[in-house]
């Protein structure tokens, strides 16, 4: 769960992504990462970050009133070789569109520079994000403490 997170105004012809927060970091309690809580903070002050939020994967959840979408083309994470057609395309502008009217965040989440070369979502997916005036949030999804933060300087080339 996202306690606190804090974002800047989008506008359609420029956006920034806060870079001094790191909105996406686990703990040993997801079964996949490792290091302690308080490994990730001390990464976090060495690289001079002012908030990292802790966040767990929830099994069996339904519905979950949130804050922040996260792992929205999670499909083309693990599946590089998928295309995504119109019909997936259309579904994706209509989350979109909920996480606008939900007064939600769009995370950008830097994992995918190592993988791919540009972050998750993919950029079409953020751009379509900026035009729709969605906040836009940085998220290292780290699961080792030396990973916080990791690649938020390439967010500035976007």
């Amino acid at each position: 769960m996202v306690l606190c997170i804090f974002f800047l105004e989008v506008t359609p012809e420029h956006f920034f992504i806060p870079t001094l927060t790191d909105g996406h970091v686990h703990t040993k309690y997801c079964h996949h990462a490792t290091g302690e809580m308080e490994e990730y903070v001390n990464s976090a002050i060495a690289i001079g970050l002012q908030e990292i939020v802790f966040l767990e994967h929830m099994e069996a959840v339904k519905i979950l009133p949130g804050t922040v979408l996260c792992h929205l083309d999670a499909v083309l994470r693990h599946q590089p070789g998928c295309i995504l057609d119109k019909h997936y395309l259309k579904q994706i502008r209509e989350l979109l569109q909920a996480v606008q009217q939900k007064s939600m965040a769009l995370e950008i989440n830097t994992t995918g520079f190592g993988k791919r070369g540009t972050p998750y979502p993919a950029p079409f997916i953020i751009e379509e994000a900026v035009k729709l005036d969605i906040p836009l949030g940085a998220g290292s999804d780290a699961h080792r403490p030396q990973d916080v933060g990791r690649d938020f300087n390439k967010l500035e080339t976007l």
